[in-house]
């Protein structure tokens, strides 16, 4: 793996030879990417190399809208990014630290991290097609067993009842998983903009509340805090999408275990199932 960096850190010239003689480097906690801080001494980047992952992501769409949304200055920019082997390199922000769902309980943390959000929502933003959870889960599930019929079936029904309710179309994130938030001294940030694509803003609520398992109760204070009304239409949109935030996520994590090696194969089967099997509990008892 050091000589992969050091390769890398050449291609974009961000290294020299008595840089070399001191770098060092150490792997960074992550799911879909394998990360790196990498020291060179007097600099310090961090270099993103995509994983093997479910191939959902397009990283020419990912680079466009990362880019709009550091226009809005509510995420970090890069240094480089490759479009075409998604290998990106960031500056190293030492006092940087990602969320943990507990700090969505914090009720300063979690307006600013709102607040960002809205930015994004609120935007004249057009986001570059790219993953949309109305469709994700078909590629997801074609494997012939058990779950992945049911889920192709649940998964059209859900999709089916969304499709009769109001949709708009936003610039989203969808992918909104603790870590993705970070804080930096008193401001957050929303980071990783992979599954980024114009949707319907009411996925990222949803996704929100699964990812960071929102109790009900958290829920109702997340609807007042982004501007969300309780109509009926809208608590049943959430309560859809949510579900197929369950679905998708658990198919991804399902598959992610049939094709890497390097993760704990069992631990990840396990996790997904489970999200998948909500999904499809949720859905066949009417609990929305």
């Amino acid at each position: 793996m050091k000589e992969q960096l050091i390769s890398i850190l050449k291609h974009f010239d961000l290294i020299n030879k008595d840089q070399e003689k001191v770098f060092e480097y150490r792997e960074l906690e992550g799911i879909t990417n394998n990360s790196y801080l990498t020291d060179l001494g007097k600099n310090k980047y961090v270099v993103r190399i995509p994983g093997i992952n479910p191939d959902l992501i397009d990283r020419t769409s990912e680079f466009k809208n990362h880019i709009l949304a550091n226009g809005l200055e509510i995420t970090l920019p890069f240094i480089y990014f490759d479009e075409k082997t998604g290998i990106k390199i960031s500056e190293y922000i030492p006092e940087l630290r990602s969320f943990s769902a507990e700090d969505f309980n914090n009720s300063e943390l979690r307006k600013k991290a709102f607040s960002k959000l809205s930015r994004l929502h609120k935007s004249n933003l057009t986001f570059e097609d790219n993953f949309s959870p109305m469709k994700a889960f078909l590629g997801l599930a074609e494997n012939a067993d058990e779950l992945t019929e049911k889920a192709r079936t649940v998964g059209a029904s859900i999709v089916k009842e969304i499709s009769e309710l109001n949709q708009d179309s936003q610039p989203c994130h969808q992918d909104l998983y603790s870590e993705n938030f970070v804080l930096i001294k008193n401001d957050v940030y929303l980071i990783d903009w992979e599954y980024s694509s114009q949707g319907d803003a009411f996925f990222d609520y949803a996704d929100l509340f699964m990812q960071n398992k929102f109790t009900d109760s958290m829920k109702k204070v997340a609807c007042d805090e982004l501007g969300v009304k309780s109509s009926k239409e809208n608590l049943l949109k959430i309560s859809l999408f949510e579900m197929l935030s369950f679905l998708t996520w658990g198919l991804w994590a399902v598959n992610k275990s049939k094709i890497d090696d390097d993760v704990n194969k069992e631990a990840y089967f396990s996790a997904g199932k489970d999200r998948a099997e909500e999904a499809i509990y949720r859905y066949d008892n009417k609990l929305f």
